[in-house]
């Protein structure tokens, strides 16, 4: 398991992609560190089924 740590000037970028994503602080946060590390956001947070330019996933769509 890893930690990512946001820097003030990411702090900064996330704010300003609250208005451009439509997302609140948070769910912009994680929507920022999935977008920077290329990641797949696993959520049941209907919120991001607005966004396109990240993977978004169901913890039910997960096979072990």
């Amino acid at each position: 398991m890893s930690r990512y740590e946001t820097l003030l000037d990411e702090e900064r970028k996330i704010q300003e992609l609250m208005e451009g994503v439509s997302l609140d602080f948070d769910d912009a946060l994680q929507y920022y560190v999935a977008k920077t590390e290329n990641l797949t956001l696993v959520t049941l947070d209907a919120n991001f089924a607005r966004v396109k330019d990240i993977k978004v996933i169901s913890p039910n769509d997960i096979t072990i």
